[in-house]
C-alpha cells in the first residue's frame, strides 16, 4: 500500500479502547481484589517495580526485534519501533476483548500504514507465531520433563492441556508444510489461504541463505524474550516477599502456562 493511500488513525476509537481498558481493570479489581491484596501491592518496594518494568520492556523489545528481523525476509522491512507498537497493540486488544487473536486484524491494518501489503503483513505475523511456538517448544518440552513430578491439582491440569496444545499445533504446522491437500479438506476459506501464505513465506525463506539467517536470528531473539518472560514470576515473588519456586522453576512453569494459552478463546 502506498503512503498516500494510508487511512488516518481514528483517535476516537483509540480513546474508546483506552476507556474500555480502564473500565475492565476497574471492574476486575472491584470484584476480585481484596483489601489485603491492595496492602501487599502498595508495600512492594519501588526498586522491584522498576526491575519488573524493565524486564517486561526487555521482553517486548526482543519480541519486537524478532518481528523486525522476520520482516526483512519480505520486500518491505519494518523497524523495531514499528514492530514494538504492533505487538503492544495486540497485547492491548487481547486484554480488553474476549479473544486473544482479536488484535491480529488491527496489527495487519497498522502495518499497512507503513507501506506493508496486507498479505505480507499477514505473513510476517503468522511467521512470528511459528518462530514463537518453536521457541516455546524449545523451553516447554525439557522443562515439562524436569518438572513433571512437581505438578498437582490445577497445575497438573494446565500441564496436560499445554501438552495437548503443543501436540495439536505441531501437527498443524506439519500438515501446513508437508500435506496442504489434506489440510484443505479440514480447513476452508480465509484460514486455509493464510496457512498457505505462511507456507510460501517459510519455503521462500528456507530456500535462501539470507532468509535462513533471519529465521535463525529471529529464533535466538525469541529465546531471549521467552527467557525474560520466564524470570518475571521469580522477581514477582521476590517483590512480594515470598519464595515459592526457584529461578529455573519460574521459567519452566511460565513456559508451560504460555503453552496452554496458545489455544484458548479468551485472554489467559
Amino acid at each position: 500500500m502506498e503512503a498516500d493511500e494510508r487511512v488516518p488513525i481514528n483517535r476516537k476509537l483509540i480513546l474508546y479502547g483506552i476507556f474500555l481498558l480502564v473500565v475492565s481493570i476497574g471492574i476486575f479489581y472491584a470484584f476480585t481484589l481484596r483489601k489485603e491484596s491492595i496492602e501487599i501491592l502498595l508495600g512492594v518496594p519501588f526498586k522491584d517495580v522498576i526491575i519488573l518494568t524493565v524486564l517486561w520492556f526487555m521482553y517486548i523489545f526482543f519480541d519486537s526485534l524478532k518481528l523486525s528481523l522476520l520482516s526483512k525476509i519480505g520486500e518491505k522491512s519494518i523497524s523495531v519501533l514499528v514492530a514494538f507498537k504492533t505487538i503492544v497493540i495486540g497485547i492491548f486488544l487481547a486484554a480488553i476483548t474476549p479473544f486473544q487473536v482479536s488484535g491480529l486484524p488491527v496489527q495487519i491494518y497498522y502495518l499497512t500504514r507503513f507501506g506493508v501489503g496486507v498479505g505480507e503483513a499477514t505473513s510476517f505475523l503468522l511467521l512470528r507465531g511459528v518462530v514463537t511456538f518453536t521457541g516455546i517448544l524449545t523451553f516447554a518440552l525439557p522443562f515439562s520433563y524436569i518438572l513433571r513430578n512437581t505438578f498437582s491439582g490445577i497445575m497438573k491440569g494446565i500441564y496436560m492441556y499445554a501438552m495437548f496444545v503443543i501436540f495439536f499445533i505441531t501437527l498443524l504446522y506439519v500438515l501446513i508444510m508437508f500435506s496442504p491437500r489434506f489440510l484443505k479438506r479440514v480447513v476452508k476459506g480465509r484460514t486455509f489461504e493464510e496457512f498457505m501464505i505462511l507456507r510460501r513465506v517459510l519455503i521462500e525463506a528456507i530456500k535462501h541463505k539470507e532468509g535462513r539467517l533471519y529465521l535463525l536470528y529471529a529464533f535466538l531473539s525469541t529465546l531471549f524474550s521467552l527467557m525474560l518472560l520466564g524470570v518475571i514470576p521469580y522477581f514477582v515473588e521476590i517483590a512480594l516477599g515470598v519464595r515459592l519456586f526457584t529461578l529455573w522453576q519460574s521459567i519452566g512453569y511460565q513456559m508451560i502456562a504460555v503453552s496452554s494459552l496458545l489455544f484458548t478463546p479468551t485472554p489467559g
